[in-house]
């Protein structure tokens, strides 16, 4: 699963993102990337470094619905062969 969280360093946001096992939430990888989204070039190498992590690819990927990065990782994780679904953020929200 990918987990991400947001920050302000003085004036411009940041985005950290984690590739998390589920359920164990064991972290195989973590990219932090400044501005407004992810580059192709940055979403391949948080992929490969989960890779070297688990020593293999995942065998499907969940990704944060509706968030900027979610197309340009599922397109890398797709070439990839990694199958690709959304996740549904509401972790939070009162029930």
């Amino acid at each position: 699963m990918i987990a991400r969280t947001d920050v302000m360093i003085k004036t411009s946001p940041v985005d950290i993102y984690a590739i998390l096992e589920a359920p164990s939430l064991h972290v195989h990888g973590f990219e932090i990337v400044t501005g407004e989204s992810m580059t192709t070039k940055a979403a391949e190498g948080f992929l490969r470094k989960g890779f070297q992590s688990r020593t293999s690819w995942p065998p499907r990927l969940a990704v944060p619905k509706g968030h900027p990065c979610g197309p340009v990782i599922g397109q890398v994780a797709q070439s990839l062969g990694i199958p690709v679904e959304d996740a549904v953020a509401d972790l939070m929200m009162p029930r």
